[in-house]
């Protein structure tokens, strides 16, 4: 789902890291704290992956951010224009591997967003004018040259997600009640956007949504609630990485391992885990704090 407030916008081992051994179930039986796909989302999309990363803030920002990230790092504190930002260097050079960069290779051309678009429109979505939030954030920075700047752990979601074209959500953990499933709305699920409308998703459109009803989501990963979104009082959040195409599985053990060492910088990262169709949900409890 987009983090660009301003757009159109079986568990495995990995490299370098452990990951979690799920526990077997479904979203639909899941209870707790737990996230999953359901089983509608896994059998029209039986190839779907997605990379589940918790983490515990230890950095908060303490001033509005205003100015855009580019891949010229921004420098460190005001009057000390000689001293580098690590984050911010950070991000400029996961910005510099991002695949559109230089101009000449369009978003849409990439096998991950290709898989994504043709996704949308499997449930009736134009890609064009619904794209998901790493095209979105694609696009901007081949168009551009920057990205919005939004929130440290935000920052790092997204320069992670062009770097590797996967949609890279993250949500306000405390802001999520109970289980939190990707699947069809009712219709009655209730959605705030950052403009503070209140709106309902269409029966039968893919969300995020909560045990207490709210969708997290619009349009599975086109846009994010404002409820859920990463704010400077944010302590804990959910990351999720998802991605559809040939190959997903090595891409996700690559975006999982840059994911992490950007998350060292900010806090502790709980341990993570890839769901698949054989493993399709996970208890937070398992991956939070380890």
């Amino acid at each position: 789902m987009s983090t660009d407030r301003n757009a159109d916008s079986g568990w495995q081992s990995t490299s370098g890291h452990d990951a979690a051994v799920a526990s077997l179930g479904t979203a639909e039986t899941a209870t707790g704290r737990s996230f999953g796909h359901e089983s509608s989302i896994w059998a029209q999309f039986p190839h779907l992956q997605a990379l589940v990363v918790t983490a515990e803030l230890a950095v908060h920002p303490t001033t509005e951010l205003t100015s855009d990230l580019t891949v010229a790092p921004l420098t460190g504190r005001p009057g000390e224009s000689d001293q580098k930002d690590p984050l911010q260097e950070w991000i400029a050079a996961q910005m510099s591997h991002a695949p559109v960069m230089g101009g000449s290779t369009l978003e849409s051309s990439l096998p991950s967003v290709a898989a994504w678009r043709a996704a949308f429109s499997r449930l009736g979505l134009r890609p064009t004018q619904y794209r998901c939030a790493a095209e979105s954030l694609l696009r901007r920075l081949r168009t551009r040259g920057d990205l919005p700047r939004i929130h440290p752990l935000v920052d790092i979601c997204n320069a992670v997600s062009v770097r590797f074209a996967v949609p890279v959500a993250a949500l306000d953990l405390d802001a999520v009640t109970g289980a939190l499933w990707v699947g069809p709305a009712t219709g009655n699920e209730v959605y705030t956007d950052f403009d503070g409308s209140v709106q309902h998703p269409q029966p039968g459109e893919v969300v995020y949504r909560d045990s207490a009803g709210l969708a997290h989501s619009r349009r599975w990963c086109w846009r994010q609630s404002a409820v859920s979104a990463v704010s400077a009082s944010t302590c804990r959040v959910l990351i999720v990485a998802e991605a559809l195409h040939d190959g997903a599985g090595a891409e996700l053990t690559q975006l999982q391992d840059e994911l992490l060492d950007g998350l060292s910088l900010l806090g502790r990262a709980g341990r993570p885990a890839i769901l698949t169709a054989s493993t399709p949900t996970i208890r937070l409890d398992e991956i939070v704090g380890q």
